[in-house]
């Protein structure tokens, strides 16, 4: 229960009866709802306590308010009160909601921290105790023996959802893998919108935060009656796993897109080129190689300088040979000498214009210098000298 009314002892009973009548009528109005929001009522002459969990509220009705003893988590209020009590219920449940809440979303990343703290306790706990002197070893055996079966079952999953893909079916993968071990009951990924559905429950759930999404998170339930040390290494184990998962499709799809990247900037090279492994199997190509018609059979033939006639192109042939991670790769660009040649003779005939209209505009005035001295040799008075000039 959320909410707890009790009376002091000097209260008169008529009093009792009417706020009796007013929270049972508010719980009949809201018998649909979880039980956490129902009133719990207690009729006894001793002061009531305070609400038995930490976000409950106790109401405490009294004669004298001024004189009432302060209780934490409790208030107080006068007879003269109890007909606003259910105007004030609704308000109080609902700031009671808004903290279960605050808790679940505020403390995720502590818990996170708490989780892999109690997990290393547990591995820390075991192995001091192999240790000891005086250890049973059969106890010690046994318990081993169920810590190895815990991480066989996480590396199990592992192995399991190397063909998965999305991080939904690896969280069922994993949740229905670790269900027989009696530990973790439930293990899942919900959304902020999620979460008024798990206040009713509040304090046994544990919410963690996801990796990538901070509009996620992780929930995991424990048996009721399972170890506690074993179900948070397990825990922890499953959240690492989750984590490698989301991670490493992350990285998968980042090289996928580097990939697509670089195919389509090999495109725009404006030479032929294709990549081979040492086996003639064709691994990387440009459209420039496809449009080419060069066969990649014989593509391992050639030798770096070569010149091959394909389909009336001359190509000059560029071969790299190196290794990586041990293994030979061959590169081949091919450069196409035909292009070569029409670009150097469109460039012979730019130049051949260029040279004629160069000559054009030097031989115009010449020609009319060239006239004017033939004019000028036709005149009978000049003397010699002048002439000579």
């Amino acid at each position: 229960m959320s909410i707890v009314v009790g009376f002091d002892k000097n209260v008169k009973q008529s009093v009792r009866d009417d706020v009796m009548t007013l929270c049972e009528r508010y719980n009949t109005i809201n018998e649909s709802t979880p039980s956490q929001k129902k009133v719990d009522l207690l009729f006894s002459s001793e002061k009531p306590r305070t609400s038995p969990h930490s976000w409950g509220i106790t109401i405490r009705f009294c004669e004298n308010v001024d004189s009432a003893e302060e209780m934490d988590n409790t208030l107080i209020l006068g007879v003269e009160d109890i007909y606003s009590l259910e105007d004030m219920l609704p308000i109080l449940f609902d700031g009671i909601q808004e903290g279960k809440k605050n808790y679940l979303l505020g403390g995720v990343e502590a818990r996170l921290d708490e989780v892999f703290k109690r997990a290393n306790s547990y591995v820390s706990r075991l192995y001091r105790r192999l240790l000891l002197p005086d250890v049973n070893r059969m106890e010690i055996s046994n318990e081993l023996e169920e810590y190895m079966s815990l991480q066989k079952k996480i590396l199990q999953v592992s192995l399991d959802s190397q063909t998965l893909e999305d991080e939904g079916d690896f969280l069922e993968l994993l949740s229905s893998s670790i269900k027989p071990l009696k530990l973790i009951k439930d293990l899942q990924a919900i959304s902020t919108e999620d979460i008024d559905e798990l206040i009713p429950e509040w304090d046994r759930v544990i919410l963690l935060p996801h990796p990538e999404d901070s509009e996620k998170f992780f929930l995991a339930r424990f048996h009721p009656k399972c170890d506690q040390d074993q179900a948070y290494f397990l825990l922890a184990r499953a959240i690492q796993e989750v984590e490698n998962f989301i991670f490493s499709k992350e990285r998968i799809r980042g090289l996928k897109t580097m990939g697509e990247l670089w195919s389509q900037a090999f495109n725009f090279i404006p030479v032929a080129i294709a990549l081979f492994d040492n086996n003639g199997e064709l691994l990387l190509h440009n459209s420039l190689f496809t449009k080419s018609q060069i066969l990649p059979k014989d593509c391992l033939d050639f030798k770096d300088g070569d010149k091959t006639d394909i389909g009336g192109e001359v190509y000059r042939v560029t071969r790299k040979d190196f290794n990586f991670n041990e293994e030979p790769f061959h590169l081949f660009v091919f450069d196409s000498t035909t292009e070569e040649l029409k670009r150097n003779s469109n460039s012979s005939e730019e130049l051949g214009i260029i040279s004629s209209s160069i000559a054009h505009e030097l031989n115009n005035p010449i020609a009319g210098i060239l006239t004017a001295i033939s004019v000028l040799e036709l005149e009978d008075d000049w003397d010699e000298d002048s002439l000579d000039s």
